[in-house]
């Protein structure tokens, strides 16, 4: 057998070692996002004297948009399923002028925080500001 003399390079070979580690175990790529995944809570229509208010939840809507349900998309696959559980354990909605609504947030831990507070912000102004009864129904998206 022939040996060959091959000048070496420490620092080339290591960090060979190190990129060939890190595209095989996959540690450098976190998994990314199911598309539209987001943080999500609901609101009941505010004409009425009680605003009934979903949990914070997972789930995935039909858009990215990131705030209140903007027209055209207000997030119906989630709000529509909200309002018939207000209905139907409340008999909430029905008399209602104005249509609950969901509020989106990114599907992040801040993205979780600032739904929480957003959340708390809003049943603090329905309470002080107009005088609301709020009620908590722990109501969360199932598809």
């Amino acid at each position: 057998m022939r040996r060959m003399n091959v000048p070496f390079s420490g620092a080339l070979s290591l960090s060979m070692i190190v990129l060939i580690s890190t595209v095989s175990t996959g540690a450098a790529q976190a998994p990314a996002a199911p598309a539209h995944q987001h943080y999500v809570y609901c609101i009941s229509g505010s004409s009425m004297p009680v605003v009934y208010f979903s949990e914070v939840f997972a789930a995935a809507t039909t858009s990215d948009k990131v705030g209140p349900s903007p027209a055209p998309n207000r997030f119906y696959e989630i709000a529509d399923p909200f309002k018939a559980f207000l209905e139907k354990k409340y008999g909430a909605e029905s008399h209602s002028t104005t249509p609950p609504s969901c509020r989106v947030t990114n599907p992040d831990p801040a993205g979780l925080e600032a739904a929480q507070k957003a959340k708390q912000g809003f049943e603090d102004m329905y309470k002080q500001q107009y005088k609301k009864q709020i009620v908590e129904t722990g109501w969360k998206y199932t598809p």
